[in-house]
């Protein structure tokens, strides 16, 4: 998930609940190029997004060198990127599945903000 609007850029994606990762991680060996996986999103069962990370701005290894000018990187550490056009608004109960090509597939459903 990614905040829209006036805020920093590096804190959009920081917000409690919006670093949702998993359930799976995969070894080097497992992705091979991780400059062409194929990836969608959808929302409600509805695509909204799909594309391959080919079409980043930077690819995977320009993006570890440049983040890591500007902060220690641990094993582990993730590192966020953007996302291809087809951005929406969602709302609670939403049903928001994303895939990634060698990876996985996760699905998340949109909870109230409300406690």
């Amino acid at each position: 998930m990614t905040v829209r609007g006036s805020e920093f850029p590096s804190f959009r994606k920081s917000a409690d609940g919006f670093s949702v990762l998993g359930p799976w991680i995969v070894t080097p060996d497992e992705i091979g190029d991780p400059n062409a996986l194929d990836l969608s999103i959808r929302v409600n069962g509805q695509l909204r997004q799909h594309s391959n990370t080919r079409h980043l701005i930077y690819n995977v290894q320009r993006l570890i060198a440049y983040a890591s000018t500007m902060f220690t990187l641990w094993p582990g550490d993730v590192i966020y990127t953007g996302t291809p056009s087809g951005v929406s608004l969602i709302q609670a109960g939403n049903r928001i599945e994303v895939s990634i090509e060698r990876i996985g597939a996760m699905l998340v459903t949109i909870a109230d903000s409300t406690p």
